[in-house]
């Protein structure tokens, strides 16, 4: 068997219960503080540091959230890791917020615990899933050869650009010339 699926299949509690708990405290927005903690923490807790990231967000995109039953949001919430070093350095990303909805009760275990928010757009999936990768990249570090950087950012997606706006996001050293846009669909026969 693949030596990725070997670490995703040994890591898939985790993923799962990382999952169940950014499901079931979702933040609306790009001020997403709460689940920022809970994935810096997650990273220290593999042994990864990470920084946040983010900042102000201009009027015109504040506004037409707004309209669309969003907060105002005067700024981003983001956060960075980098593990490895070397070159080409590999970047990965991940959107954390959710939308501003109320959940319907029963249709998971795991429900929003805060009203007016709900995971029902699959970041909460998303941002397990780069958690998950995170420590498989971190379990291969000692043998790798190749950088490769945890990013899990905020909406604007400042990363698929290829350039930060400043070089806190990723200490300058993200190769901006390849990238990748996943779009993920969940079968309709996963219940977790």
């Amino acid at each position: 068997m693949n030596n990725f699926l070997d670490a995703a299949l040994r890591n898939e509690k985790q993923i799962i219960a990382d999952r169940r708990h950014i499901h079931k405290n979702p933040e609306v927005g790009f001020y997403i503080p709460d689940t920022a903690d809970y994935v810096r923490q997650r990273l220290a807790d593999m042994g990864i540091a990470s920084q946040l990231c983010g900042g102000p967000v201009d009027m015109k995109t504040r506004k037409s959230f707004q309209a669309a039953g969003y907060p105002n949001m005067k700024v981003s919430t983001g956060v960075t890791a980098t593990i490895g070093s070397g070159s080409p350095c590999i970047l990965l990303r991940a959107e954390m917020d959710a939308l501003p909805m109320t959940e319907a009760a029963g249709l998971v275990d795991f429900v929003s615990e805060r009203p007016g928010a709900a995971h029902m757009c699959g970041h909460d999936t998303h941002t397990a899933m780069l958690l998950g990768a995170a420590a498989i990249l971190k379990e291969m570090e000692p043998g790798a050869q190749r950088h490769r950087e945890a990013d899990v950012s905020d909406r604007r997606g400042v990363w698929l650009r290829g350039k930060a706006d400043d070089g806190s996001r990723n200490n300058g050293q993200s190769d901006g010339r390849r990238g990748f846009r996943h779009t993920y669909r969940q079968p309709t026969d996963v219940g977790r």
